[in-house]
């Protein structure tokens, strides 16, 4: 009885610790989901020498390849919400990126916030394509 009632107040102690490192991973792997789609819809428009989208809407993000007719999905759409249970808020809806990479859409730096709990984090991403984690915009 004593063991149980032992291992009961290490479990009250410890679970609020590991309630935060679960949000904190989270948060992390939502935003280095993020980073790797922005950099293959760099690539993508790099390599078919085409315009590529990074596109958000809510909180699901996808790439499309701007071609004649109807645009190709390179990327499938992934809704954070549903696999990080993240909430993403952000100064745009897409990134558009030219067959040299550069991102013509927006004008100004990209940033996408992602939110779980009290954790947090951000990543940006500039007009030149570079992706810099915890940004301060």
């Amino acid at each position: 009885m004593i063991a149980v009632v032992v291992m009961g107040i290490i479990m009250a102690v410890g679970a609020p610790k590991l309630a935060s490192i679960r949000d904190r991973a989270s948060v992390r792997s939502a935003t280095q989901q993020i980073g790797a789609y922005v950099a293959t819809a760099r690539a993508a428009a790099i390599r078919r020498g085409m315009r590529a989208n990074f596109k958000v809407r809510a909180d699901t993000m996808w790439i499309e390849i701007q071609q004649p007719g109807a645009p190709e999905v390179v990327a499938p759409p992934i809704p954070l919400a549903q696999t990080f249970n993240v909430i993403m808020t952000t100064t745009t809806d897409s990134i558009v990126f030219d067959a040299r990479g550069f991102a013509i859409y927006p004008a100004a730096t990209s940033k996408f916030v992602v939110t779980r709990s009290s954790a947090s984090d951000s990543t940006c991403v500039t007009r030149l394509g570079m992706i810099s984690p915890k940004c301060q915009l």
